[in-house]
This record gives C-alpha cells, sequence and structure tokens, in this order.
C-alpha cells in the first residue's frame, strides 16, 4: 500500500494520471512464495472488495476516496492487518 501511495503521490506531482498497473508494483513481485500469480490477483481484488481503499479495473489499480483518508492518517488499518498476518503464518500469535 505504502508503494501505491508514493506512486499517488509522485503521479499528483508531475500532473500523470493516477491509475496504475499492478503488476508493475516491485511489492507485487515478492509477495509470499508458493502463490501463482492468479492467486496474487485475487487477494488484491478481494482485498479491494472487502476493504474498499483500492479500487481494480482490469490490470490497474488506484486509490479510492475511502482509501485517500486512510492514507491521510498516522497509522493505517492495512499496518496492523499485516502484522497478523505475518503473526499467524509465522506460528505465533
Amino acid at each position: 500500500m505504502e508503494e501505491l501511495w508514493e506512486n499517488y503521490l509522485n503521479a499528483l506531482e508531475n500532473n500523470l494520471r493516477p491509475k496504475f498497473e499492478f503488476m508493475n508494483f516491485f511489492n507485487f513481485a515478492v509477495l509470499r512464495d508458493g502463490f501463482t500469480e492468479n492467486d496474487k490477483i485475487n487477494v488484491l481484488k478481494q482485498y479491494a472488495k472487502e476493504k474498499g481503499y483500492i479500487k481494480i479495473n482490469g490490470p490497474e489499480v488506484s486509490i479510492t476516496k475511502k482509501g485517500l483518508k486512510e492514507f491521510q492518517k498516522d497509522t493505517h488499518e492495512w499496518d496492523s492487518q499485516s502484522n497478523v498476518i505475518d503473526a499467524e503464518l509465522s506460528g505465533s500469535s
């Protein structure tokens, strides 16, 4: 999400379109091993549907109004979620 935010700010500063190909994100390529590209895409689509912070249209991802509000906060909802997921995957509680 942070990479998306950085790209969004860069697009605004440079008068570029704030929609991005999610396959070009560095962090997309380094998602946990053992997942296919389709698995990763499906997880992102499900996250977009459940949380509403991003919108995926074909290969493009953009930030929604709800996402813009969340990015403005000091602590983001997804920060705590990633810590929970990391703990679950590592077997700790």
